[in-house]
């Protein structure tokens, strides 16, 4: 009689142990289908944004250069020292971090960069820009800036350039130029070693 009921009392407890591993299981799927409906989610049509995203590529003297940027419009606004304040980081354009991005290594206002991706930040000046390159391309705008993480600064003059509604890059003369409203301002490239 001991033995039936010890070998009752083992399967309820077989049993009980099978119902709890259910409830998991039955937790843990509906815990998966929230993350698979997550993922699912359709990718954000950038092209609608406001500032639609761009990209160019310049081959200057054997090196191709590669640019993509958020492009903002002026839309009547005082651009430099108001909608973009000088002596402040600035993205180089609008949402996710301008990239500047070197097929193989170059030089860069005459200094050496290796090849490879980078943020491309700015702090625009009334006489003079401070031109960046960080190691971190992927950031939306400067908020996760990090000065530690700059690979190259240069500091160049800005010109004036015929207005340009949309911020564009553009290449002339072997260097690379950010134009926007009635400003450009550039970095020349030449190829590394």
């Amino acid at each position: 009689m001991k033995s039936k009921v010890l070998l009752s009392a083992l399967f309820l407890a077989a049993l009980v142990a099978a119902c709890d591993n259910t409830k998991n299981d039955v937790k843990s799927s509906d815990s998966d289908t929230t993350k698979t409906d997550t993922l699912s989610k359709p990718a954000e049509d950038k092209s609608k944004r406001e500032s639609p995203p761009m990209e160019s590529v310049f081959n200057i003297n054997g090196v191709n250069v590669t640019v993509a940027w958020g492009s903002p419009k002026v839309k009547g606004r005082t651009v430099w020292g108001e909608l973009v304040p000088y002596d402040e980081i600035w993205r180089s354009g609008a949402n996710e971090a301008t990239t500047v991005e070197f097929d193989k290594n170059a030089k860069v206002e005459g200094k050496t960069i290796a090849a490879g991706k980078y943020g491309f930040f700015t702090i625009p000046g009334k006489k003079e820009w401070t031109l960046i390159f960080n190691s971190r391309p992927d950031q939306w705008g400067a908020y996760e800036y990090e000065k530690e993480k700059d690979v190259l600064r240069v500091t160049v003059k800005p010109e004036t350039h015929e207005m340009n509604e949309n911020l564009i890059f553009m290449s002339e003369n072997n260097t690379v130029y950010l134009a926007w409203e009635k400003l450009k301002v550039g970095f020349k490239v030449e190829a590394g070693e």
